[in-house]
This record gives structure tokens, sequence and C-alpha cells, in this order.
């Protein structure tokens, strides 16, 4: 029992949904100096994480792709993801502009809304930015990928685990201060009653789009027999489970890699084509997040963005996926960064945005998985011949 309480207390959406409930509870015992500390502790982990995240950005993608061998293979395996990842955005805007666009109006102000502004308002000094350090990333990355040197790579890797140490053991730990400031900040202005304005029709939209949508594809990769589709969701709905219960792709993968064996009929195309799907195709993530984005932007009654500020986002996002591997809440918390200069969201909306994805992540991972598992059996139709002519002799299998 004690063990189950204390997985539980550790556990980053229960902290998180946690500090929601008592934010809610305890917002008028709370008095207006120590809403404006706790705004205060948001506003330094906020500056810090935008300190932090060109950093991630670059030593992530630059040691992932330092680590790719240049085979034709790989190349076309990860110029089809992308191609998913940026086809999977743009149906994610569409859905939210057709889903969202009719429903809400113009920016508008809440009147008497009284302001809550920190008592010291931080504004570090940014070393770079992470358009720049995304650039350089996959520079350095693909360079060293060709001409591997011990020094590129021994520096690229030292970055890379003081970053992940530093996101894993101190700001995700501090991811519920984060959003209690914000949370109480949004509690005492008044302005959270504006989130309500999505109605319950639209989640189930939602939910009932992403059943059709993987199922379509379900129903595609088994060429339209459905005693096929039964099969193959009879084999990748272990991982399903273990991927919704864990909140973790990395945890589903070794039952993912079984299915796509069973699935596929070869081992060695399974092995190759989950492992570079497993951190970099997000699907679920490419279509809840970006949704999720434009949910959270009409609620707060800001007009939708247009397409270059939506394909600015896009495009930041897809090449992000890179950078999010291995670093809890990583897939939201690099969009900050646009979400505030492209979107105008300001630090009220970025805290519920976090917040919201927390909840709505085992979803997300869901169809990550189901997705991958998808792309396998895709993959196998469309290049099963050339994998066996070819592929097969440029990858040894051990």
């Amino acid at each position: 029992m004690f063990k189950i309480i204390k997985s539980l207390v550790s556990n980053s959406l229960f902290q998180i949904l946690l500090v929601v409930v008592l934010s809610f509870l305890f917002q008028d015992n709370i008095s207006e100096w120590g809403i404006r500390f706790f705004l205060t502790i948001s506003v330094l982990l906020r500056e810090v994480l935008l300190l932090v995240l060109p950093f991630l950005i670059f030593s992530f993608i630059s040691v992932t792709l330092s680590g790719i061998e240049g085979t034709f293979s790989v190349f076309l395996i990860l110029s089809l993801v992308l191609l998913s990842s940026f086809f999977h955005t743009f149906l994610a805007g569409i859905l939210g502009y057709s889903l969202l666009g009719n429903s809400f109006g113009a920016s508008k102000t809440i009147e008497g809304i009284i302001e809550v502004a920190p008592l010291i308002d931080f504004d570090f000094v940014k070393i770079t930015d992470n358009v720049t350090a995304l650039i350089a990333g996959v520079f350095v990355g693909i360079l060293n990928s060709y001409l591997k040197n011990k020094y590129v790579s021994c520096f690229i890797y030292a970055i890379h685990d003081l970053v992940i140490n530093f996101m894993n053991k101190f700001f995700v730990k501090l991811l519920p201060l984060f959003i209690c400031g914000l949370l109480l900040k949004l509690l005492r202005e008044g302005q959270f009653n504006s989130m309500f304005f999505v109605s319950t029709s639209l989640f189930l939209k939602l939910t009932m789009f992403l059943i059709l949508y993987f199922g379509g594809w379900l129903f595609i990769v088994s060429k339209f027999n459905w005693r096929i589709s039964i099969m193959i969701l009879k084999n990748i709905a272990p991982a399903l489970i273990v991927a919704f219960t864990t909140v973790s792709s990395a945890a589903a993968f070794p039952l993912s890699l079984k299915a796509a064996t069973i699935n596929t009929g070869d081992k060695r195309l399974a092995d190759t084509v989950m492992s570079l799907t497993l951190s970099f195709h997000l699907a679920g993530d490419a279509i809840l997040v970006i949704l999720m984005c434009m949910v959270v932007s009409a609620s707060f009654n800001h007009v939708l963005p247009d397409f270059c500020n939506f394909a600015s986002l896009v495009t930041f996002f897809v090449f992000n996926q890179f950078a999010g591997a291995g670093v809890p809440n990583a897939t939201i918390m690099v969009l900050i960064p646009v979400l505030r200069s492209c979107w105008n969201f300001d630090d009220s909306m970025c805290a519920f945005t976090i917040a919201f994805y927390s909840v709505v992540e085992p979803i997300a991972t869901v169809g990550n998985v189901a997705a991958n598992n998808i792309f396998v059996i895709l993959f196998k139709n469309a290049f099963g011949r050339f994998w066996d002519g070819h592929f097969r002799k440029k990858i040894p299998y051990k």
C-alpha cells in the first residue's frame, strides 16, 4: 500500500492535478501577496526554461543525428516520418479550424479585471534563440554523422547529459510550482471562466475523429479485410494498454516490437523501423497538441492564428520531435516560445497548456504507439520488395 501511495505521489500527472484541485479549493484563503509570491516563482522558472531550451534543442538534435548512419534506408524512413508528422499536424489544423472557426470570436478583454503582477519580473539574457539552436543542431549532427570526431561527440554528449539531468532532476520536479503560480493568477483575475466556452460536443467530436481515423488506417493496412484488421488490433492491443497506463512509448516498445514482427513477418524490418519511429514519429502528439493549442487559444477568446503563424508552429513542432525525446513534457515545453511569440500566448495560457497536455498525454501516447505500429505495416506493404532486395544487404542483423 505504501509503495502504491509513494508511486502515486511521485507521478507528475498526479502532482499537477493535485495542484489544480488545491488551487481551486484554497484560492480565497491565499492573500494577494501570497499569489504574487507563487507567481514570482512561476516567472523565474519560466525564464530558466527559456534559457535552457536552446541547449536542449541543440544537444538532442545533434546527438540524435550523430548516431544515425548515412544509409539510404535510414534516410528513407526518417523522410517518411517527417512527411507523416507534417501531414498529421496540418490535419489537426484543418480539424481545429473547422471545429473552432465559427464558435469563437475576436479577442476581447474582461471588464473589471484585477491584474496580478509578480514581485520581481525576471528577464534573463538569452545566449541564443531556439531557431538558431535548431539549425545548428541539424548542421552539427549531420556533419558528425559522416565525419566522426571524438571531440565534437564529447562536446554534444556532455551538453546532452547536463541538460537532461537538469530537466529531469530539477525543472520537471518543480513543474507543479510553475503551474501553481500562474493558475492562481488566472483564478484571481477571473479569466478561468473563459475556458469553459469549449463545449462538451467538441471533445466528443475529437474523440470520435481519433477513433475513426486510426480505425480507418487499420482497415487500409489490412487491405480492407476486417478479419486481418481484428488480428492486427489484437496484436498491438497490449502495447496500447501499456502506453495508456504508463504514459510512455518506451515502456510499450517491447510489446510494439513483438507486434510489428508478427504483423510484418520480418524481424529485421520491424527492429529497424520501430527503433527509428519510437521517439520521432509522434502522430498522436501531432494531432492532439496542435488541436489543444488551438482550443486554449479559442477558450481565451483569441483569434485563431493565420496560416503563416500556424505553419511556423507546425515546422517548429515537427523538427523539435527530435529534441523532445527522453524529457517528460518536453513535447509541449519546447513549443512555449513559439506560442508566446507567434500565437500571443501569455504566461497564464502557457501554464494552462502545459497542465492541459498532462491530462491528454495518455491519449496522445496511445496515438503515438498506434501510429508507429501502423507505420511499420505501411512501410512493409510499400517497400517490402525493395527491403528484401537492397536494404537487408546494407543493414547487418545481429
